[in-house]
């Protein structure tokens, strides 16, 4: 059965599934999606809750044991199971079909992957899970759609305003849904409830207009210069700890390595960046930056951050903060 976000609060009044599989890239819907599904089970006596995450370290014997097994706390137990690649394998695809076939009547099974693709919508595990379950993809919101999404996230939280208002905060949050969603808390937590003019939108936004290190990160990935230059300067103005600075940028060029050093094994960027999880939001900038720089580009930055580690440190010479600036241009 397959229902989409939206018809899901009304599927959960009438019951509750024993499967639930839920895919897509946009983490906040998959997140809500689980808490609504959580929250009703919990109400309806499945009040243990059992996590499991499909890994290189995984056994899916461990879905059966956690099924099979009589709980202590709880007659009824909600099980989580992360399959974050979508591809559970050919144990994995046994292991589903197995379930699916008889799943235990005190146990909920949400399960949550990426998005599925043509090819795994017609393979046996997923077929099996849908034909007993409830399948909810997630889309990401069209940006056409997204203020009227806003709108509606806007009257959830006792707020409204005008066309004016909801072209700025649709401008503001540049796609991100869970950047949209702490927009609003804080409009509601500032103003209360009511209509809200573009002006007072516009002054909440201008105090919000501090930047953190994962911000930089994202610009740099974007190669958005002017923006990335002002967010230096903020985080200086801000005495943020420079190796925390630091940190970001490494890590990103680390992440960045290993995946340039796969696409010279014949990996396109495109599973590359899927192995990665890469939101899909990320995905043209990292692509662009993968594309534009060798592994050996890279691995020349990541030998710029072990110097700009010893400024830091007092050990060489130098403005840290113009080498953030360079090191930055040179991503």
């Amino acid at each position: 059965m397959k229902l989409y976000q939206n018809q899901l609060p009304q599927h959960l009044k009438n019951n509750l599934a024993s499967i639930y599989l839920i895919s897509g890239d946009e983490p906040l819907l998959i997140e809500e999606t689980k808490h609504d599904i959580r929250k009703h089970a919990y109400d309806n006596g499945y009040q243990e809750r059992k996590y499991l995450q499909v890994d290189k370290n995984f056994k899916w014997q461990d879905l059966l044991t956690v099924a099979n097994n009589l709980s202590l706390f709880s007659e009824r137990t909600l099980i989580e199971l992360n399959i974050p690649n979508a591809k559970p394998g050919d144990a994995g695809s046994k292991v589903l079909q197995s379930y699916a076939q008889n799943p235990p009547g005190d146990k909920i099974l949400v399960i949550t992957t990426s998005r599925l693709d043509a090819a795994l919508l017609k393979s046996s595990w997923f077929k099996a899970l849908e034909s007993k379950g409830v399948y909810i993809p997630i889309w990401p919101i069209d940006v056409a759609k997204l203020p009227q999404w806003i709108a509606q996230r806007l009257h959830r939280n006792g707020l409204k305003t005008d066309s004016s208002g909801l072209k700025l905060l649709t401008e503001y949050v540049e796609g991100n849904l869970l950047a949209a969603v702490q927009e609003i808390e804080k409009l509601r937590l500032l103003y209360g409830g009511g209509t809200l003019s573009m002006q007072q939108i516009a002054a909440s936004i201008a105090d919000n207009s501090r930047f953190n290190i994962f911000d930089l990160a994202d610009n740099v990935l974007k190669s958005d210069h002017k923006k990335v230059i002002h967010i230096l300067g903020c985080l200086k103005n801000e005495k943020v700890e420079p190796s925390l600075i630091l940190w970001v940028l490494a890590k990103e060029l680390r992440d960045l390595a290993i995946m340039a050093q796969s696409m010279q094994q014949n990996h396109s960027a495109d599973q590359v960046m899927q192995q990665f999880h890469i939101r899909q939001q990320r995905k043209p900038y990292v692509k662009r930056v993968l594309q534009l720089h060798s592994y050996k580009k890279i691995l020349n930055m990541l030998q710029q951050c072990a110097q700009l580690d010893r400024i830091i440190k007092g050990v060489d010479v130098g403005s840290i903060w113009d080498e953030f600036e360079k090191l930055c241009m040179v991503i």
